[in-house]
This record gives C-alpha cells, structure tokens and sequence, in this order.
C-alpha cells in the first residue's frame, strides 16, 4: 500500500556522507553512530537515510546518514553537517517488514510503478526511515513526487 500524503518533518539533524561498497552497509551505519556518540549529544528517534547513488558495477553506493538530536546547535566536524530543521513535504511511501533486502526490492518497485502510473515526477532520493521497537522494526521507504501534468 502506498501512502500518498507522507513527509519528513525534523529539528536540530545532523548528516554525514558516505561513499561504500553496499555490503558494508551494517558496519557505516556503525560508524556513523559512533560518531554521533563523540559529540555527547541526546540522540532523539531513530537513524534514517538517503540513497544518494544507486550501487554501480563496482557495488559502490552514495549514501546520506541522518539523526535528530536534542540540542538545538551542534559543532559538528567537518564532513558533517547540521540542520536546525529539516523538512521533506509532498512524500509518498511504504512500508518494509522483515527480510530488508528482498522485500525492499519489491517496495522501490512499487513506488516507480505508482509514480510512472500516477504521472509523478521523483524530486528527491529515497529516504529509508527506520522505525518500530525492540519487538518489531521496520522501515518507511519514502520518496519525494511532483506532479508531471
């Protein structure tokens, strides 16, 4: 199911980029967090993030790490960056349970299909937005559409 009225609305975020071989993804991820965890800052919610360049030929991929915290300035380092608000409107989305991998494949599909179908044009990259708790995480996979017409 694709929901059609969907956003990212956060404060005080901060974002690293990163480029890497895809099957590191777990131990960037890590490191990322890590790095957030040097500025002693409150983390608040979950990490998302954007894929910025689909994996190539050599399986490299582009991607955008992003956390909201407390604080509402940081000094981050200098390839980090900070943002007091951060804000996606006009998003569609769905939702992935379980065998990330596989199903994520099936859900990216779904949203090119509803966006060529529907006569949207894609304004950003893909947004993975984690969610759930320990008994149950998932995550939100949005994207943000324009109309073509």
């Amino acid at each position: 199911m694709i929901n059609t009225q969907d956003y990212i609305r956060l404060t005080n975020v901060i974002s690293q980029k990163y480029y890497f071989n895809y099957k590191d993804f777990e131990n960037i991820m890590k490191e990322f967090l890590n790095e957030i965890n040097a500025l002693k800052v409150n983390i608040k919610g979950l990490p998302f993030y954007s894929i910025n360049m689909i994996p190539t030929v050599n399986e490299n991929v582009g991607m955008e790490f992003f956390i909201s915290v407390e604080e509402n300035y940081v000094d981050v380092t200098e390839d980090m960056n900070f943002h007091s608000y951060f804000s996606i409107e006009n998003m569609i989305s769905t939702t992935v349970f379980n065998d990330y991998e596989k199903n994520s494949e099936k859900a990216y599909s779904e949203l090119e299909r509803f966006m060529e179908e529907n006569k949207l044009e894609q304004t950003t990259p893909f947004f993975n937005v984690l969610s759930g708790d320990d008994t149950l995480l998932y995550e939100f996979l949005k994207v943000g559409v324009t109309s073509i017409e």
